[in-house]
């Protein structure tokens, strides 16, 4: 018996449809997620076997950065300032209240997804850098006290990507199209700046902080996928989507919809 066709369609087109999306969406997260580990990679590699160019490269910019800052305590105190956005204090509070805030809306999904992609950040950052073990930059005139723990990859880089991401993921659909562009391009200005303020106050070299992209890219590439696929398995359509470029907006999802508490139970909660 031929299968019903509904709207012109055959029966199995809706299914087959939606496992090519699924089959499209794991390629492109396996694209990013090989973006981001194969600079990282590549560097590591570059950074242990001390690469005359890229050395070179580390060097001239640590050295001539804090030149540039180091007679300006003004300039210092608006580097620290940005860099304590990707403090692990800032990052873990961002996340957790992110977390939160999610489970009060029972959104539970996203709250796993959010709290899982944080928690993985207190054991890359860590683990990576003991492993590689790198020194810190030495500058002519240090302009803040200089970490003890290891330089590369930067925590911070990595930190402030992961969490700006995550975050504008969490936003993006409850935001108007037209603002959408402004909020990616926010994102990438805070991500930008806490990177070059790491340079500037002479802590990080420039592999460091790429490094710290690389990997923070990586990361969220496959706890994206990994959420995708968990949806997908359990037969599970997003109520909050993941991909919020693709939503209409009329189906867009609010912050605080209209006519509803933004607490479930309203005081109780």
């Amino acid at each position: 018996m031929a299968p019903s066709a509904v709207g012109g369609r055959p029966a199995g087109a809706s299914s087959t449809a939606g496992a090519g999306r699924l089959g499209v969406r794991a390629l492109l997260s396996g694209a990013a997620l090989l973006l981001g580990a194969v600079p990282f990679l590549l560097l590591w590699l570059l950074v242990q076997r001390s690469w005359s160019p890229l050395a070179a490269l580390d060097g001239d910019v640590a050295a001539d950065l804090n030149a540039a800052v180091s007679g300006s305590p003004a300039a210092v105190a608006a580097l620290r300032a940005v860099t304590s956005l990707g403090d692990t204090g800032t990052v873990v509070l961002a996340l957790v209240l992110a977390t939160v805030f999610l489970l009060v809306r029972q959104q539970r999904r996203l709250a796993v997804f959010t709290a899982t992609t944080g928690l993985g950040l207190t054991v890359l950052v860590p683990l990576t850098k003991a492993v590689v073990d790198r020194a810190r930059p030495v500058v002519d005139s240090p302009v803040v006290q200089t970490p003890s723990n290891a330089s590369f990859p930067s925590g911070h880089a990595m930190g402030s990507l992961v969490t700006a991401t995550v975050l504008l993921v969490l936003v993006l659909p409850a935001a108007r199209r037209r603002l959408r562009p402004w909020l990616v391009a926010a994102t990438a200005l805070v991500v930008v700046a806490v990177g070059a303020s790491r340079l500037a106050l002479g802590v990080h070299y420039v592999s460091d902080v790429l490094a710290g992209w690389a990997l923070g890219a990586s990361w969220v590439a496959l706890t994206a996928a990994a959420f995708r696929g968990w949806q997908h398995d359990r037969g599970v359509a997003a109520q909050e989507p993941l991909d919020p470029l693709a939503v209409a907006p009329d189906r867009a999802p609010r912050a605080a919809p209209s006519g509803e508490p933004v607490l479930p139970q309203g005081r109780a909660t």
